[in-house]
């Protein structure tokens, strides 16, 4: 009989892809994994994805307003039905991503002493994208998250420098890191400037991943002004709201044609279509700890993509990129460094050239057949302290 587990997020659970690839692992070794989210209108309610099941809830209380009373009681609503879920299933392990996923994880151990997994994806409580939210709420939500670490069985994060906040923060001795690495790409597309609307230009950098204020897009757009007019700029993000914003700026700085911005694609095509481009970069701006502390997907992908990697010269990113030898840092906050950077590579083939040579010799250690050992390892340990 397969042991069973539950997973707990607090979206709709399409582009997730970290925890994709943790079910998925968790499904080909045999575990009986059930992922719980919410639903949203063109999703299925009940769907099998790549060996897990996916449960996603229909809450009543969905449309309304953010006020953040009107969040609570949203909330209220999706930890009753996540528990409902819950009971019927009778899971070993419930494994809570982030501290939405964590507190619902928290009371079925509590209800039915399941194992406790958290999941922490980012440095909660430092993150930008936060401070609008309800001060108040979010500091409540800050003291329950301590406490739960302290009592969970195991506690993962997706680098040294959060797991070390977190242990100086909760006391927590032992803080497990399984990174945010991509899995080796399988899939294989046909793929052309051309056909993906690229810029028409000799070299092509490509970013990857959210649009939102802080990520640096508007400063990478900006900086395109000062690098070679033989260097173009794809920029891949779902977050259509932005586009308008960014299209303006593009216009603004006269670059037109220079610089594209495509629309999100699936996880499993993110490596191919880097694969097309010459450049990964990776502009993130110092606006909170969670930024500066951050290990990003997108490095990884784009060396397993075999392109070399600019990004931010922040601990994490700088300890990969240099130590690997696969790409360069700058000061995101001097444009000028940003844009001499981006220059100096495209004019040294030797140095790009070694870059790309060593994307491919780092994707052999940098990848998720790798990463992976370590989650199967928590698993096997919990389920046999549990019989």
């Amino acid at each position: 009989m397969k042991q069973k587990v539950v997973h707990i997020v607090l979206n709709t659970f399409e582009n997730d892809s970290r925890v994709i690839r943790e079910c998925k692992t968790l499904a080909a070794a045999n575990y009986d994994v059930l992922l719980i989210a919410f639903w949203n209108k063109g999703l299925k309610e009940k769907e099998l994805i790549v060996g897990f099941t996916v449960i996603r809830l229909k809450l009543k209380f969905l449309k309304w307003s953010n006020h953040p009373l009107v969040q609570i009681i949203k909330y209220f609503e999706f930890m009753v039905k996540s528990l409902i879920v819950i009971n019927r299933e009778k899971p070993i392990i419930c494994h809570g991503h982030d501290p939405s996923g964590l507190f619902v994880a928290y009371l079925a151990k509590v209800l039915w002493n399941c194992k406790l997994i958290y999941d922490s994806h980012e440095l909660w409580g430092h993150t930008s994208h936060m401070k609008n939210y309800n001060r108040i709420l979010y500091k409540i939500g800050g003291v329950f998250e301590k406490y739960i670490i302290k009592i969970a069985d195991i506690v993962i994060t997706v680098n040294k420098s959060i797991a070390d906040i977190l242990k100086q923060t909760t006391g927590k001795e032992s803080i497990k890191i399984i990174r945010n690495i991509s899995e080796i790409n399988a899939v294989n597309l046909k793929l052309n400037k051309s056909r993906l609307n690229l810029p028409n230009s000799k070299f092509i950098l490509i970013y990857i991943g959210s649009l939102a204020q802080g990520r640096g897009v508007d400063r990478l757009i900006e900086c395109m002004i000062n690098v070679h007019n033989e260097i173009g700029l794809v920029i891949v993000g779902g977050e259509q709201k932005f586009h308008g914003n960014y299209n303006r700026l593009i216009e603004r700085y006269s670059l037109k044609g220079r610089i594209e911005l495509l629309p999100a694609v699936s996880p499993n095509e993110v490596i191919a279509i880097c694969s097309v481009a010459d450049v990964g970069i990776h502009p993130i701006e110092n606006t909170c700890l969670n930024h500066f502390y951050c290990l990003p997907n997108k490095l990884f992908q784009y060396i397993q993509a075999g392109i070399p990697v600019l990004c931010s010269d922040f601990p994490e990113m700088r300890e990969v990129v240099n130590g690997f030898k696969v790409g360069e840092v700058f000061d995101v906050e001097d444009l000028s460094n940003i844009s001499n950077t981006i220059n100096s590579l495209f004019q040294n083939t030797e140095k790009l050239i070694e870059y790309k040579n060593n994307c491919i010799k780092a994707s052999t250690t940098l990848n998720w057949n790798n990463e992976k050992l370590k989650l199967l390892d928590i698993y096997s340990n919990l389920f046999s302290t549990s019989n």
